[in-house]
């Protein structure tokens, strides 16, 4: 009896191969966003710190615009991040429906795989039930 073989394997190992790169841009997209979030929520924390002089002590104008430009370059970049990590957002559903979608092209090849697995099978009972058939004619006949 031959071996199975299936006509699409190749199609199968490629849809395969098509899943786990999707599945590796995905890993980069989620490490992307997560950098994103740590950044935003460090720049937060920068903001909340209470950097104002304390009471008593002198007040000098020119450490309190230096003060009031770095916070706002931070609120700027806070904003510039909080616009990528929309981006990010975006790009981590969009890579999520890749997978998804590959993880659906492997399924059906593999499905189709063992359709035809069993339908050899089936072909090589029907084969053996034959050549069995015909033994027992020839002893009786």
């Amino acid at each position: 009896m031959k071996r199975f073989t299936f006509s699409l394997e190749a199609v199968l190992k490629q849809r395969a191969a098509r899943l786990e790169a999707a599945q590796r841009a995905l890993g980069a997209h989620q490490q992307a966003y997560a950098a994103l979030l740590a950044a935003i929520e460090d720049d937060e924390a920068a903001l909340r710190v209470d950097d104002a002089p304390q009471v008593g002590a002198l007040f000098d104008p020119r450490q309190a615009a230096l003060r009031g430009r770095h916070r706002a370059a931070l609120r700027a970049a806070l904003d510039q991040k909080r616009a990528d990590l929309k981006a990010a957002q975006a790009a981590l559903e969009a890579a999520q429906a890749t997978v998804t979608r590959a993880y659906a092209d492997l399924k059906v090849m593999e499905r189709l795989k063992e359709k035809a697995r069993v339908a050899w099978a089936h072909e090589a009972l029907v084969a053996e039930q034959k050549e069995a058939d015909e033994q027992s004619q020839l002893r009786r006949g």
